[in-house]
């Protein structure tokens, strides 16, 4: 290529004059063509130089792996809240805890029906495990700070975590109370109430709470682990569950579960 571009000066500069040089002309013409093609050399060496450094700079930048960026997750938390880790256990070895709701609160707010008849927001929970309309109930609750809704059974011997987050003021009146179906009973349900957060001295609490087990009073107690058949839920009857299972009239106040003496369900409590 650089021989074909010196030709082609070569032929421009001499065939591109209109008049014929005397000898000496032509020398002169010659060496200054020389001294120009020697040049334009240099400049074309420097130029190779250089485009050869870029050409190894660039298959260096191909052939290095690229850095992975790696950012911590983090969850920007306020100097106005704590923070805590809550682990539902299923410490039974043969009862499955249904999808649930949890409650951080303040006074007035309550989910303990003991004594009382349920809201009808609970039934649909307590019979056949459906969370959503008692999840929305308590959200609205005055007096609680935040709702958590576990939207997946517990099976026996797992457990499930999640994250809480409690603003600091007038921490002693926090509360953290909660619900889940035991899956096997027409309408039992494992409840833990009014858990303290706090220390008397504000500071945040650890704690492991054992629920207690109740009978919902909505319907007649069949044999436990007695399927559908005996009015307990089944996933793959759909809407069925609903009118599964022979309903109590009237219905009955909450009360201490005849068939589930043993806990079921654990919680712990645990600041992070």
């Amino acid at each position: 290529m650089r021989f074909i571009f010196a030709l082609s000066i070569v032929f421009i500069l001499l065939f591109g004059c209109t008049q014929t040089p005397e000898s000496s002309e032509v020398d002169d013409k010659l060496e200054e063509l020389e001294q120009k093609l020697e040049s334009i050399e240099d400049n074309i060496e420097e130029l190779e130089d250089k485009v050869e450094v870029l050409e190894e700079v660039v298959e260096e930048i191909q052939t290095t792996e690229p850095v992975a960026e790696v950012q911590e997750e983090s969850e920007e938390v306020s100097d106005d809240v704590v923070q805590f880790k809550v682990t539902i256990q299923n410490v039974h070895s043969s009862y499955t805890l249904s999808p649930g709701v949890f409650v951080a609160h303040k006074p007035p707010a309550s989910i303990n029906y003991v004594g009382k008849v349920i809201p009808s927001e609970l039934e649909s929970l307590v019979e056949y495990g459906n969370n959503t309309e008692f999840y929305k109930y308590v959200s609205e609750l005055d007096g609680v700070v935040a709702a958590y809704s576990i939207d997946e059974p517990i099976g026996p011997g797992e457990s499930f975590s999640f994250k809480i987050a409690v603003p600091k003021d007038k921490p002693r009146e926090t509360y953290f109370s909660g619900l889940q179906m035991i899956v096997e009973t027409n309408d039992g349900f494992a409840l833990v109430n009014n858990i303290a957060l706090f220390t008397s001295g504000n500071g945040a609490k650890n704690s492991t709470t054992s629920a207690q087990n109740y009978d919902a009073g909505t319907e007649e107690n069949s044999l436990v682990g007695s399927g559908f058949e005996g009015g307990q839920p089944d996933s793959s009857k759909g809407s069925e569950n609903i009118d599964n299972g022979t309903p109590t009239s009237p219905y009955r106040p909450v009360s201490p579960h005849p068939q589930i003496p043993k806990t079921v369900m654990k919680v712990i409590v645990t600041p992070v």
